[in-house]
């Protein structure tokens, strides 16, 4: 099958195990949210030449992500099928991950004593450009789990979370970002 399937011709688009839904939903909004994060962070990772250890950070971001995206793509009536399924989720052991990250890259910052500004450099600006798609994706995606009613909240919370930590470490390397580059300049 090619990429044109004309299958959304109709204003719908299909969720995993064949269900479809209007391309107006949240739950399709909430995953576009964090597709437009993914394609953000994937520029900012192209701006990342100095910070290589941040590159592979991102990147490791971006797999979770997908991980999340797919999750969200499952109406609640299939969510047993997806856990039959084995597909991977956004665990706790990823949100710890941010929260080691936060708490080791942190100190390394200065504490914010106003609005960050994004623009002062261009790897700085695309992280900051990053947070904000993430704090919006947040939004979405809380959106979506309002209006889903099943049986084991706290998993699909845990995506929520993830998304809120994540836009903690991305104001965090941004300011890192400027920092280093500012030291060169």
């Amino acid at each position: 099958m090619g990429i044109t399937s004309k299958t959304g011709d109709s204003g719908t688009t299909g969720l995993l195990f064949g269900k479809r839904v209007p391309k107006t939903s949240e739950r399709i909004l909430a995953c576009g949210a964090i597709d437009e994060l993914s394609a953000a962070l994937g520029i900012a990772r192209s701006q990342m030449r100095g910070f290589s250890q941040s590159g592979e950070m991102i990147l490791s971001i971006q797999k979770h992500l997908i991980k999340l995206m797919t999750g969200i793509m499952v109406l609640p009536s299939d969510r047993e099928l997806f856990r039959k399924s084995q597909f991977e989720t956004v665990s706790q052991e990823n949100i710890d991950w941010l929260e080691g990250l936060i708490h080791s890259l942190e100190p390394q910052v200065p504490t914010a004593q106003k609005w960050a500004i994004a623009g002062d450099t261009q790897p700085s600006a695309a992280l900051h450009f990053a947070r904000a798609v993430c704090r919006r994706a947040e939004c979405c995606l809380w959106k979506v789990l309002e209006g889903d009613e099943v049986d084991g909240k706290t998993e699909r919370h845990r995506d929520a979370v993830y998304l809120n930590r994540l836009s903690d470490l991305l104001w965090i390397l941004a300011q890192q970002v400027k920092e280093h580059e500012t030291e060169c300049e």
